[in-house]
């Protein structure tokens, strides 16, 4: 076997393999985390902070602010990327204090499945998501509100668009093409 057929077939293994996990993405991924979020798709909260919210510095070069609410002391409250960009922070972390209370908003499909758990999680979800992590859509402390729904839905843009789902599929068919091409081929 020549050196050049067993790059060959590695290739096409590795796109097979790229394919095929790129098809549960496009199937398992929760349909709320796509497209534009309005205000009723969000369940509202009254709650107590339960200890000063944190900024640190997360893995991928953006900072986040975590955040242990009363009404629900086992979770973590994280805004990070695009969330993190939608809170003025560090305004925020200076204006509040524990015990202080705070109104936030939450993706209705993401209390059902994990905090509520009236809903199932699929595998894929377990697999990718951090269970214990809910993103905060809204955030308002006495009458201020810190994270802004439409900058967070400009800023998903294309990422949370059907089309880019879409895309998401074809790259996935692609990958499957060439991977079974290359095998055929050698």
């Amino acid at each position: 076997m020549t050196l050049e057929r067993k790059q060959n077939i590695g290739a096409g293994f590795l796109c097979i393999l790229c394919g095929l996990f790129l098809i549960p993405v496009f199937i398992y991924t929760d349909n709320s985390k796509w497209g534009t979020i309005s205000r009723d798709d969000l369940l509202i909260f009254k709650t107590t902070l339960l200890q000063d919210p944190k900024i640190s510095h997360s893995s991928k070069g953006n900072y986040d602010i975590t955040m242990r609410l009363g009404q629900f002391p086992n979770f973590s409250f994280t805004n990070s990327g695009i969330f993190y960009s939608a809170i003025n922070a560090r305004q925020f972390c200076s204006d509040i204090v524990t015990n202080d209370s705070i109104e936030i908003g939450l993706l209705a499909n993401e209390y059902t499945k994990k905090i509520s758990k009236t809903k199932s999680t699929n595998w894929f979800e377990k697999l990718i998501y951090n269970q214990k992590d809910l993103s905060i859509y809204s955030l308002v402390y006495k009458g201020q509100e810190y994270v802004n729904l439409d900058y967070i839905n400009d800023k998903q843009g294309f990422n949370n668009s059907p089309f880019g789902r879409l895309l998401m599929a074809l790259v996935s068919v692609l990958f499957l093409f060439f991977g079974f091409r290359f095998l055929k081929k050698h």
